[in-house]
């Protein structure tokens, strides 16, 4: 937990910052003609190492997507290496993320009726990250496998509760938020245990995500789903930097986008104002807004100064919404959208 275990990571991290494609790079990737000759811009950009392990001819996109992911959690082991044990905690915790996509990966191919070794392919390799045998988890048949193979591993006791629910509402919904609930509180447990100036960091780097979360979770649940505040607050994570429990709870007992905005915070009352049609609410706009807004505050985590864990966390989540909008651009080369029609999704702009 040493200060030069850090700086180590810190030096590796910059370098991988600076390999990113940017804003400028996003902009000329999306000039691309067609899917192929977006493939052939990534090739010529750090994302080729991602792209090498993919046979050029017959490219399938969930190959590449999946690639491009991937990439992120190398990036997060090279850094892992350089840290103090601690530091590694924290990290683990924070990339926990990909592991329960994996988890739920599989739940969903049992569900229906797939084997899921199939995908094997497709499922993230954790390394030093890891906290469940991926090997053991895909040769699970059944419910009742998958629970033996997570028993003892973080997410066993999540699943179990979760598993009365599922099977009362035959739907993976309870699973998947039990899931998405554990990977938060975790991480904000794990991150109190840090103390001083690491918790601080990583707060100002993650906690606008899980504020940005809460916030889509309320409105959707709420205009969606058309659930009670009283029972949306079952399926929401810790309060994270700036939305408390009460701001989320008026949030949850608003009518329309005027309550709404005025039950928040300035800058978030405006981004709901962006969002707004009239009585209604665009939550995929909302969606863009407040990960544009969490791109903003990672890049200032970056900034924040030497010997600060919230640094790493910033690129990595950096680098992330940067995958996010290269797989939007790729999906608009692959639909043929015009240049209009994908600008209000990539997270840059704006």
């Amino acid at each position: 937990m040493g200060v030069r275990d850090l700086a180590a990571a810190q030096a590796v991290t910059r370098s991988l910052l600076g390999k990113l494609i940017g804003p400028q790079g996003i902009d000329a990737l999306a000039k691309s003609e067609d899917v192929s000759a977006a493939f052939a811009f990534l090739e010529r950009t750090a994302y080729k190492e991602a792209m090498a392990g993919i046979p050029r001819s017959g490219r399938v996109f969930r190959e590449v997507e999946h690639a491009l992911r991937q990439s992120l959690i190398d990036d997060a082991i090279k850094i892992w290496h350089f840290l103090g044990a601690a530091h590694r905690r924290a990290l683990t915790l924070l990339m926990a993320r990909y592991e329960i996509t994996n988890i739920k990966a599989v739940f969903g191919a049992i569900e229906g009726g797939e084997d899921p070794r199939a995908l094997r392919g497709f499922l993230f390799e954790m390394g030093p990250l890891a906290r469940v045998d991926l090997d053991r988890l895909i040769e699970a048949t059944s419910v009742a496998g998958l629970t033996e193979a997570l028993e003892g591993s973080p997410y066993g006791k999540t699943l179990d509760r979760a598993l009365d629910r599922y099977r009362a509402e035959k739907t993976l919904f309870p699973v998947e938020v039990a899931l998405d609930l554990q990977y938060f509180r975790s991480l904000l447990a794990g991150l109190e245990k840090l103390g001083g100036e690491d918790q601080r960091s990583m707060l100002a780097a993650v906690g606008p995500e899980i504020d940005a979360r809460n916030l889509l979770w309320v409105l959707r649940y709420r205009f969606n789903f058309g659930l009670e505040p009283e029972e949306i607050f079952n399926y929401i994570a810790p309060s994270g930097l700036e939305l408390t429990d009460e701001m989320l709870w008026n949030v949850a007992r608003s009518e329309d986008p005027a309550e709404i905005a005025s039950a928040l915070p300035r800058d978030f009352g405006a981004l709901v104002e962006k969002a707004r049609q009239g009585r209604q609410l665009d939550l995929i706009h909302l969606d863009v807004l407040l990960r544009r807004r969490l791109w903003v505050r990672a890049r200032r985590a970056i900034a924040r100064g030497p010997f600060s864990l919230g640094m790493i966390a910033g690129y990595l989540i950096v680098k992330r919404i940067e995958l996010d909008e290269i797989i939007t651009v790729l999906e608009s080369r692959r639909y043929a959208m015009t240049d209009a029609e994908v600008a209000p999704f990539l997270i840059h702009q704006g």
